[in-house]
């Protein structure tokens, strides 16, 4: 019965077909001009999706360094063979006569040098070329233990005195005195500038923990706390982290007391820090490809398997370099203030403030440099790597372009 009536159906339409009068030929050329232009339509979408594709791709390559750098750690060859440019050779002691170490370099030449001894002598701007010296015209008591920071436009110290510490500020430039920021009830200060404001942490100790409180300072009033602050340190610029602050943040010279709580064995798992901006609220949690040595809330670096590894906050950029195995020695990595390069410390165990190895690497292209083991941990863009009685050589990093 089915076969029948699609039989019929089939006659039916073949017998109109028949009868019926043939098309124009406007109405079949006017189908073809439809089916060609929806072709054409189609091999065009095709064919910018495909440079669209290709566009991404060549972006990726372009954008992304290589996933591995073949190097060895161990076989690093020594950072002023790599970064020639970066050598200065400053005098090996300051007019007068005194020792000094340089603690930071502020660029065009200038460096922040504080005299290691002699009452009452003032740490300073050093200008590498001439030899010249500005002392800064702070308060700096004898015998009184000072720290230093340094902003985008000023240079902040603070000295210890009784309850606590003073906290003074002074333009890069030298275009304006110091002023005093205030007294901070702690052992320990670190601060930042950001908002036309200075914010600081002030930190004491309890055995082997500490507490921190975030204060906002301005001249000629007291510190305030800053709401929901406490528990949090400033790690790079206006960008806090709650708990310990991490080993080998930005703009944090190291220093004293500071040092003694960064140190820790690699073996020790590191939680991934939550950064909190003080003056946006804004919140960064970096990723975790690897376990983490050191992180500020733009990039990380960590260690996977014998290999060193940096990466951005948001995991991309993501770099390795081979032969870097450490066991249970303490390790940590301080970043330049733009992040850009990072030293790599090893220590022995038993002497933490000993470092047994010291790597410099440009995250950027993957080079790699040894320093010398008398260079100790990195200051703000600057590594101290050799002392004669005629001069002290340095590596200024603001000078590798």
């Amino acid at each position: 019965m089915r076969t029948d009536v699609e039989h019929d159906l089939a006659r039916t339409l073949q017998s109109a077909y028949d009868a019926a009068p043939p098309p124009a030929p406007s109405l079949t050329d006017g189908i073809q001009r439809v089916r060609r232009r929806r072709r054409r339509t189609r091999l065009t979408g095709a064919a910018g999706l495909l440079a669209v594709m290709v566009a991404a791709i060549g972006a990726t390559v372009v954008l992304r360094p290589a996933g591995t750098v073949v190097a060895d750690l161990g076989d690093a060859p020594d950072a002023r063979q790599v970064w020639p440019e970066a050598v200065v050779t400053l005098p090996a002691r300051l007019r007068g006569g005194g020792a000094y170490t340089v603690q930071a370099a502020l660029g065009d030449d200038v460096f922040l040098v504080t005299p290691v001894d002699g009452e009452g002598r003032r740490p300073a701007l050093l200008t590498g070329s001439t030899g010249s010296v500005r002392p800064l015209d702070g308060d700096f008591p004898a015998n009184a233990l000072t720290q230093f920071d340094v902003t985008p436009r000023h240079l902040v110290w603070s000295n210890s005195v009784e309850g606590g510490r003073d906290v003074y500020a002074q333009p890069r430039d030298g275009t304006r005195k110091a002023v005093r920021l205030g007294t901070i009830p702690a052992v320990d200060v670190a601060v930042a500038e950001a908002g036309g404001a200075f914010y600081a942490t002030g930190t004491t100790y309890h055995a082997t923990s500490q507490n921190h409180t975030l204060y906002r300072l301005r001249a000629g009033h007291a510190p305030v706390a800053v709401p929901a602050g406490n528990g949090y340190a400033l790690a790079t610029g206006p960008w806090a982290v709650a708990g310990t602050p991490q080993p080998g943040v930005a703009d944090r010279l190291p220093f004293g007391v500071r040092a003694r709580y960064l140190y820790r064995p690699l073996a020790v798992k590191r939680q991934t820090p939550s950064f909190w901006n003080v003056v946006t609220g804004d919140r960064v949690t970096p990723r975790r490809p690897a376990p983490i040595i050191s992180c500020t809330p733009a990039a990380c670096v960590g260690a996977d398997d014998g290999a060193l590894v940096s990466w951005d906050a948001d995991g991309s950029h993501e770099v390795r370099v081979t032969g870097f195995a450490t066991g249970r020695d303490p390790v940590d990595a301080f970043f330049s203030s733009s992040g850009r390069f990072v030293q790599v410390v090893t220590m022995t165990p038993r002497e933490p403030a000993e470092p047994t190895s010291i790597r410099l690497w440009e995250r950027s292209t993957g080079r790699l440099g040894t320093a010398p083991l008398s260079a100790g941990r990195l200051g703000y863009d600057v590594a101290e790597i050799g002392t004669t009685d005629a001069y002290k050589t340095v590596l200024d990093l603001t000078r590798i372009r």
